[in-house]
């Protein structure tokens, strides 16, 4: 993603969140500003980049699912650690159940992308990405088989999510 960075004001104006909840996630750092935090330096600005940008878009998104804030944090964390911001997959869905992040579903990525993410995986993940002939539900009940008896679980289309924002940023600058 390219080097730009955003002030709170501009962050609040593209993804419509008020700027409250924006201090909100940064200050329980759900949301680390990448350029630059304000933690304990009155009167400065935190900056964020693009790559916070689609973060926050993200974490909005899993909040309108009722993710609290700890498992927001953790998923999000997730997500910057396997680098899927980086990822230019067509298609590329996370995987969440009982707040935690089982599986990134994501076909026809290339090899060397689904070793990096089986090399970085956290202890919660369950790599979806093989198969490409297996059909995505066969996918997701081994998910429901393994995790810890839930049978319920919620699919972020994380594509979507990053290209919306992107989206928004160019509408911004018109």
């Amino acid at each position: 993603m390219p080097d730009v960075h955003f002030e709170s004001k501009q962050i609040c104006r593209i993804t419509g969140i008020p700027e409250r909840t924006l201090r909100y996630l940064a200050d329980r750092q759900v949301i680390k500003p990448s350029i630059a935090d304000v933690q304990g330096r009155p009167g400065k600005r935190r900056k964020f980049s693009l790559e916070n940008l689609v973060e926050i878009a993200l974490a909005e998104e899993l909040f309108s699912y009722g993710i609290n804030v700890s498992e927001m944090r953790d998923i999000l964390r997730f997500v910057k650690k396997t680098k899927l911001f980086i990822l230019e997959a067509e298609h590329l869905w996370l995987v969440i159940q009982d707040g935690r992040v089982v599986g990134v579903l994501a076909p026809g990525l290339p090899q060397t992308v689904q070793d990096e993410l089986k090399r970085k995986r956290g202890k919660w993940y369950k790599d979806l990405s093989q198969g490409r002939n297996t059909r995505v539900s066969d996918r997701l009940e081994s998910i429901l088989e393994e995790g810890d008896g839930g049978v319920s679980f919620l699919m972020i289309a994380f594509h979507h999510v990053k290209e919306e924002t992107l989206q928004k940023v160019q509408e911004d600058k018109e």
